[in-house]
């Protein structure tokens, strides 16, 4: 349905539902939604790669144990992947959207990002959100690093000082 409504004009679009469909179209919500997914799959990958190296060093296990620690690892990242579709994510953003406009302001919405420059606003938006994700990301992994050696510092000095330390 979502590809069909994407060819009526912007006043041939009838019902609301229909406008809300071609402004998802239009503005590349779907695509946006898959490119955050997309980078929080990585991110979080990023994050278990890091603790999973900071552990080997750590422990320095022989190679039958590093594999088994990265098959491990990597099954932990898979689990992080929300089971949400980029059509999910889509939906509730047009949803959200439209409770601030009318149907008429749909209709100019329609019209401007379907013009050139609205189309090079989208563009533009989407360069700056992926510049703004990418610094956000960056920034959470040195301070994810920086906090997990911090803790693995104060486990060390606890079990040192209960005398508990793993034999």
């Amino acid at each position: 349905m979502t590809a069909l409504v994407w060819f009526i004009a912007p006043a041939q679009a009838s019902t609301r539902n229909e406008k809300l469909l071609q402004l998802v179209e239009v503005t590349q919500v779907t695509a946006a939604a898959q490119l955050s997914i997309d980078r929080q799959v990585a991110s979080d990958k990023a994050q278990v790669q890091q603790a999973l190296q900071q552990l080997i060093d750590r422990a320095r296990p022989a190679p039958l144990y590093v594999a088994q620690l990265q098959e491990a690892a990597d099954v932990f990242a898979a689990d992080l992947k929300a089971p949400i579709e980029a059509r999910e994510i889509a939906d509730v953003w047009a949803q959200s959207f439209a409770k601030d406009f009318s149907d008429e302001e749909l209709d100019q919405l329609l019209a401007f990002y379907g013009s050139p420059l609205g189309q090079r606003a989208i563009r533009a938006g989407q360069a700056a959100s992926g510049a703004m994700a990418e610094f956000v990301q960056a920034s959470q992994l040195v301070r994810a690093g920086k906090a997990n050696e911090k803790l693995q510092r104060r486990l060390a000095e606890i079990a040192r000082d209960c005398n508990c330390a793993p034999r």
